[in-house]
């Protein structure tokens, strides 16, 4: 697996951005906005598997099969995605005068 790495920086105009390393080479920039919301959405889906992890432990530990754990695990998804909608569509970041 890849190492990510993120690091902030600043633009000869003042503007922040955020550089992206990957096995430390350069491979992209993101806002800082942007930066926020993968971070959100990375510990979000690490706090989801750890859940749905003990989910079908439990489920296993009770008796009941893979395809059970299976739809239960769809039916858990469905309803966090209507209950916890995805954060990259809430935020946009701090708002930043123009440098003058």
């Amino acid at each position: 697996m890849s190492l990510i790495e993120l690091q902030g920086a600043v633009r000869r105009d003042g503007k922040p951005f955020v550089i992206v390393l990957t096995d430390g080479e350069q491979t992209g920039q993101m806002t800082p906005g942007e930066a926020v919301n993968f971070g959100t959405r990375a510990i979000q889906a690490a706090i989801e598997a750890e859940r749905d992890a003990a989910t079908v432990l439990g489920i296993k530990q009770i008796g009941l099969g893979e395809r059970e754990a299976a739809a239960l695990l769809t039916m858990i998804r469905e309803y966090r995605s209507q209950v916890d909608p995805d954060p990259r569509q809430d935020y946009t970041g701090p708002q930043m005068d123009e440098p003058k």
